[in-house]
């Protein structure tokens, strides 16, 4: 009889530890997918890569960044939850040069003549030997595949998978516009049988993925649930990141019809930059 019962204490402990072990195993999924890519699209400015969490009951989250105007400014942060699934510690992040450009954001809001010569000059006046950074504005909101097509010489066909798109106009409460990275490709983002070659199918997996519940850590990030869902619905570009352009690119994106504006947020000589 004793042997029985130690037989019934050794399984149900060995099914306790199986079920802790799964348990652990979602949550972690679910923090890379919702709050690794939420810290993402809270900070434009920045490229992120995602690490899987790591912990027992409170999950820590590493994250690499550098930001989106340069290649050589490498950091790394953390995002912390507890056993009961609230942030407990969130990253922090400068602003750059970029940060001022996302504040007067103004994709979808049509043509300005006066806006694209005041661009087209400045980039008129950019060295030859440069590489830009550049915040791009399209005059409407476009579908990926009709993006893709009109900017497929920018980096835009279709094996591209560090595609940097904002999904919505400026959002005045957070004074940027949504953004989504499909920097890393679906699997590093933690999304499950997503498109590889559409970052807006991406953003629109991930927003389906968030709940009710996901709205309090969502604020804490900077995110509005409602903002996020409707930019899904949406399911339009308003504009995008490029790099490594040389001037010519940037004379041709402002040719585009559809651009309305090309901010550069930084231009370095050749030699200093390492394509992105």
């Amino acid at each position: 009889m004793t042997g029985l019962i130690g037989l019934a204490i050794c399984m149900t402990l060995a099914g306790v530890a199986v079920w802790f072990l799964s348990t652990s195993a979602r949550r972690a999924h679910r923090m890379l997918t919702v709050l690794g890519n939420a810290t993402q699209v809270a900070h434009p400015e920045y490229r992120m890569r995602l690490q899987p969490p790591d912990g027992v009951f409170s999950l820590t989250l590493p994250l690499s960044f550098e930001r989106q105007s340069s290649g050589d400014s490498n950091g790394r942060q953390e995002v912390v939850e507890n056993a009961l699934g609230d942030l407990t510690v969130v990253p922090s992040f400068p602003s750059t040069d970029m940060t001022g450009y996302l504040r007067e954001f103004a994709g979808g809001k049509g043509v300005d003549p006066v806006v694209r010569e005041a661009a087209e000059r400045e980039v008129r006046g950019l060295g030859k030997a440069v590489r830009a950074t550049a915040l791009v504005e399209l005059t409407r909101p476009l579908a990926e595949p009709e993006l893709v097509e009109e900017m497929k010489p920018y980096g835009f066909g279709p094996q591209d998978m560090d595609k940097y798109f904002f999904m919505s106009s400026a959002v005045p409460a957070v004074a940027k516009p949504v953004f989504w990275s499909a920097l890393g490709g679906c699997a590093e983002r933690g999304l499950g049988d997503c498109d590889e070659r559409s970052a807006t199918k991406q953003f629109q997996q991930w927003v389906g993925s968030l709940a009710d519940d996901d709205r309090h850590n969502l604020r804490r990030l900077g995110l509005d649930l409602k903002v996020l869902r409707d930019a899904a619905a949406d399911g339009h570009v308003y504009g995008f990141v490029v790099n490594w352009m040389t001037r010519e690119d940037l004379l041709g994106l402002l040719g585009k019809p559809d651009v309305r504006n090309v901010y550069v947020v930084e231009a370095v000589p050749h030699s200093d930059r390492v394509p992105h």
